[in-house]
């Protein structure tokens, strides 16, 4: 993929003046289902003090302990990006990860009740109602980067997939998608900044074919899926006795009646959401860095797993909090 030259505008933390550290201007709670354990859990966002980072806190273990949120504790990427740290996880992070980098939140404490992150509506969208709820509070300390030095590729072959980053005073994301789908066709999405995340990104909701579903299905897993909180796309006709399957396990009336397409009873939010999807849940693993980005990065075929691979090499790269 060739790296395209990002606009003049500057974005926020490219400008000359000094930029600070901003924290919740209180705590804020949510609630929902997770996606793949079916399990109802209670969110905290709670303030945190500068330099703190972003930190996970299962607060249901007796012996609580913060997880960071940074790429060296993830310990899982299959579908969903896990952070753990001795013998306590936290699923399912994207969403809400990127819902507090496009905040411009740099410090916060996730208290979390339950084993994985709500999926609320497969997007981004709950999460940056909560946190507006909160409001923000700018602290005294200047907020920390990451300076991408020199050009940088990161390969996963197994996926097809590629990352490339190369320098520059202001964040850029570009993302590629190609399922070789008539479906959800292949294009290309560039997020500049946090205020365009918001405005077009966070709403963008997750996806998966009929073939994924019938899989996740048969492992007992999507345990709080519903057609509310994914699109489903059928390549091929589905045959009828697996219609029946679908409208006993999501219900009749959230199911169109085509069985080729978009599943979905409605229309995407977007006519490229599952492109902006992965711009999301890319922007979301990026946070893993630690610190916000100052570089142009390409990804190819982005997916947690080259995500996460390339925020490691970045930590590695570049040095860890």
């Amino acid at each position: 993929m060739k790296n395209n030259p990002l606009p003049e505008t500057p974005l926020a933390g490219a400008v000359s003046r000094t930029v600070f550290q901003q924290t919740l201007a209180s705590a804020v709670t949510c609630s929902g289902r997770g996606l793949h354990s079916g399990q109802e859990v209670h969110v905290r966002f709670v303030p945190a003090q500068a330099n703190t980072g972003i930190r996970f806190r299962r607060v249901d273990h007796p012996e609580a302990m913060d997880i960071p949120a940074l790429a060296e504790y993830v310990i899982h990427t299959e579908r969903t990006t896990v952070l753990g740290l001795e013998g306590q996880s936290v699923a399912t992070v994207e969403h809400s990860l990127a819902a507090l980098w496009a905040m411009e939140i740099d410090n916060a404490v996730v208290e979390i009740d339950g084993p994985e992150m709500p999926i609320f509506d497969g997007s981004s969208k709950a999460y940056i109602e909560t946190l507006q709820k909160a409001g923000i509070q700018k602290q005294e300390e200047e907020r920390r980067y990451l300076t991408i030095a020199e050009p940088l590729t990161v390969m996963d072959s197994k996926r097809s997939s590629v990352v490339v980053a190369s320098p520059s005073e202001q964040f850029g994301l570009e993302c590629r998608i190609d399922f070789q789908s008539k479906q959800v066709p292949g294009g290309k999405f560039l997020l500049r900044d946090s205020q365009q995340c918001i405005a077009e990104l966070v709403n963008a909701r997750t996806f998966v074919f009929f073939h994924e579903l019938e899989y996740l299905l048969d492992q007992g897993l999507i345990k709080g899926g519903d057609l509310d909180c994914a699109l489903v796309f059928a390549e091929h006709p589905v045959p009828e006795q697996k219609m029946q399957r679908l409208r006993s396990r999501f219900g009749a009336e959230k199911l169109s009646g085509n069985s080729i397409g978009l599943l979905n009873y409605g229309l995407p939010r977007f006519s490229d959401e599952p492109l902006r999807h992965k711009v999301l849940d890319a922007y979301g693993d990026l946070a893993l860095v630690g610190r916000r980005i100052k570089g142009f990065i390409s990804i190819d075929r982005p997916g947690h797993s080259i995500n996460v691979a390339f925020a490691r090499k970045l930590r590695e790269l570049y040095g860890h909090d």
